[in-house]
C-alpha cells in the first residue's frame, strides 16, 4: 500500500522540479531578451532594421548583408527575419554576422534586388 503513495509523490515532486526549472530558465531568458530589441523600418525603396541593446543603437543595417552591392531588404518580413536571427546570435553570445547561406535558410527574397537593376 505504501508503494501506491510513494510513487505518485515522487512523480509529483519530479514534475514540480521540472516546472520550476523551466519557469526559472524562461523568465531569465525573457529578461535578457528584453534588453535586446529589434526595430524594422521603411526606407526609400525597401526596409532596414536596427538592433538596440539597452535602448542604445548597436547595429543599423540598411542593406542586405552578404549580397553584392547596396540593396535594401525587399519586404518588412525579410528584414524582420534577418534582424531576429542577429538578435538570437547576440543573446547566445555569437557573432551576429549573416552569410548568404543564412539568408537562403531564412527564405529572404533577393529577386526584387535583381528586378531593381
Amino acid at each position: 500500500m505504501k508503494k501506491f503513495v510513494v510513487i505518485p509523490l515522487v512523480v509529483i515532486g519530479f514534475l514540480t522540479g521540472v516546472y520550476l526549472l523551466l519557469n526559472l530558465y524562461l523568465n531569465d531568458n525573457s529578461s535578457q531578451d528584453d534588453h535586446v530589441k529589434v526595430e524594422v523600418y521603411k526606407i526609400e525603396d525597401g526596409y532596414a532594421y536596427k538592433i538596440l541593446i539597452d535602448d542604445k543603437m548597436f547595429i543599423q543595417q540598411e542593406y542586405v548583408p552578404s549580397v553584392k552591392g547596396s540593396h535594401h531588404f525587399c519586404t518588412e518580413d525579410d528584414a524582420k527575419k534577418t534582424a531576429n536571427l542577429v538578435k538570437n546570435r547576440i543573446l547566445l553570445n555569437r557573432r551576429p554576422s549573416i552569410t548568404g547561406d543564412d539568408l537562403q535558410k531564412l527564405g529572404v527574397s533577393v529577386t526584387c534586388l535583381v528586378d531593381k537593376k
